[in-house]
């Protein structure tokens, strides 16, 4: 049997080529290229920061305007839950500065989670903020990353 089967080695190596290159091209095509692609989890990371030297009072404020603008961009009831940290992290603070970028009063850091099933769609609505937080907040950056997980 084994004679027969190498008898016919250069059909059957073109058969498994073809259907390699097949399956490459098919399969392939479906995979994603992003080692981590945006997904849409409904929560996202908003990154404040007012001009050097602003006190963490009028970080605060601007904050909350923020918050505000977000609560009413989405619509009543489709903010599930919001996180911030405004100013920077004292030494005794339980979190690693790598993961809380803040270097001074100046900056604050908004998590935000839209309800599931709210129908606003994540990235419009970014882009909706990035609009609207340019009138309303006197900060020079607004930068938001959707938060995967």
């Amino acid at each position: 049997m084994m004679n027969r089967v190498m008898g016919l080695r250069w059909p059957l190596l073109a058969c498994y080529a073809l259907i390699t290159v097949a399956s490459i091209f098919f399969i392939g095509r479906q995979l994603g290229l992003d080692i981590f692609p945006p997904v849409e989890s409904g929560m996202m990371q908003l990154r404040l920061r007012a001009p050097t030297g602003t006190r963490v009072e009028r970080t605060e404020v601007m904050a909350l305007t923020a918050l505000k603008a977000i609560r009413d961009e989405a619509g009543q009831g489709n903010v599930e839950i919001t996180l911030g940290y405004v100013g920077t992290q004292p030494a005794s603070y339980p979190i690693n500065t790598i993961y809380l970028w803040t270097n001074g009063p100046q900056e604050a850091v908004l998590n935000v989670k839209l309800r599931s099933g709210s129908g606003v769609k994540l990235s419009d609505f970014e882009e909706r903020m990035r609009q609207k937080l340019r009138h309303c907040c006197p900060a020079r950056a607004f930068r938001s990353k959707p938060v995967t997980s």
